[in-house]
């Protein structure tokens, strides 16, 4: 690329940039000019402008609260619903800490029940059952201990016997034993949520049975802070439907910040216009403001360097295009010369033609003679008759 091509692109480059600067002064006064009073601009196109930028101003701040506004909410919506979960997680623990203190509360009542049998027809529908079941225990306990664990004096096959009575035994107790806890845990369950609990005056009881209290008083305690927490969480949700957040906060939150970038670009519009307009008609009033005096020293700058870079330009362009047309000169020049070079020798070549032709002439005019009369040239002549 010719030096001069890559200068003018360079000085092009600085003259865009310069022209961007020019605009951001130009946006940059017009935002100062937007904060001032609006009876200041007299001028038409200027209090329009003015208008269109205030407009703006109030309708961003609207968008932005409403943004911050259903990202509160749906912050607040989530810390809530990781509460409720640790919550349901809690009475999950306790729960599970109640099922061991249910049996017991059954192991301790049924202690009460026998101690106390003159409240056998209070207790008697609980209680009948588990002590069938811990009579039947302690049958098989019996059969058990009953076994000779001895191998003395007993043949193979007694052994191979006894022992697989004992693995019988075994795994019957093991059953019953589950059984009874099963049934100790659901009587105290009973028990608990019931108004015999308050009937059952035993120490042993009475402490098993405050554990629960406890946990039960935890456990209301931990659903009166979720009945709270879901009072809370409708009453966001009413608010995100009113945002009109409800069903996809995120793409609500998406379009309000399109529509908040579509006000900055408007907004920069009207400013720069508002600053450009300020430029074609200065108000007299704020001519000793500083501010305003700043930006247009800034773009006064930048508009004499683009002069000095456009007049460079225009040079640089002038001396490209002369030596375009000398270029252009110099080869016409030349053809010129070729086509002189030519006619000297088309003009020798009709004098050759010329002399030939006198040549052709003169021999024509001898045999003209020699033929005769045309008429009479396909006449046969014989000579005279004799």
């Amino acid at each position: 690329m010719d030096a001069r091509n890559k200068l003018i692109n360079e000085l092009t480059e600085r003259i865009r940039q310069n022209q961007v600067g020019i605009k951001a002064q130009e946006l940059f006064l017009g935002k100062y000019l937007a904060s001032l009073k609006a009876e200041l601009f007299q001028n038409s196109a200027q209090e329009k402008a003015f208008k269109r930028a205030q407009e703006l101003k109030e309708q961003l701040p609207f968008n932005q609260k409403v943004v911050g506004k259903i990202v509160k909410l749906v912050e607040r919506n989530e810390e809530i619903k990781n509460l409720l979960k640790e919550n349901r997680e809690g009475i999950s623990e306790i729960e599970k800490k109640n099922e061991d203190i249910f049996e017991e509360i059954g192991r301790a009542a049924c202690m009460a029940y026998k101690n106390f049998p003159e409240q056998k027809k209070q207790f008697e529908d609980i209680f009948t059952r588990l002590h069938e079941l811990e009579i039947d225990l302690k049958s098989i306990d019996s059969k058990l201990k009953g076994s000779d664990s001895s191998d003395t004096g007993r043949s193979i096959l007694n052994k191979i016997k006894e022992k697989s009575r004992l693995v019988y035994f075994r795994g019957i107790r093991a059953a019953r034993s589950k059984k009874l806890r099963r049934a100790y845990r659901q009587a105290g369950y009973d028990i608990c949520n019931s108004e015999i609990s308050k009937q059952i005056d035993d120490k042993a009881f009475l402490f098993i049975f405050d554990s629960y209290n406890k946990n039960k008083a935890q456990i209301q305690n931990i659903d009166k802070q979720s009945d709270s927490f879901q009072k809370e969480q409708e009453s966001l949700w009413e608010k995100l439907k009113d945002l009109g957040a409800e069903k996809n906060y995120q793409k609500r939150v998406n379009e309000l910040k399109k529509e908040i970038k579509q006000i900055e670009m408007q907004m920069e519009v009207a400013y720069g216009n508002l600053g450009y307009l300020y430029c074609i008609h200065p108000v007299k009033s704020l001519s000793e403001d500083t501010d305003i005096a700043k930006h247009l020293k800034q773009m006064k700058q930048l508009e004499k360097k683009n002069e000095k870079y456009e007049n460079q330009i225009q040079r640089l362009e002038a001396a490209i295009h002369i030596d375009s047309l000398s270029e252009q000169i110099a080869l016409k020049q030349k053809r010129i010369e070729n086509l002189k070079k030519e006619i000297d020798t088309y003009n020798e070549e009709i004098a050759s033609l010329k002399e030939q032709i006198t040549y052709n002439e003169s021999e024509k005019e001898k045999l003209i003679n020699v033929r005769g009369p045309e008429r009479s040239l396909m006449i046969l002549n014989y000579g005279p008759k004799i």
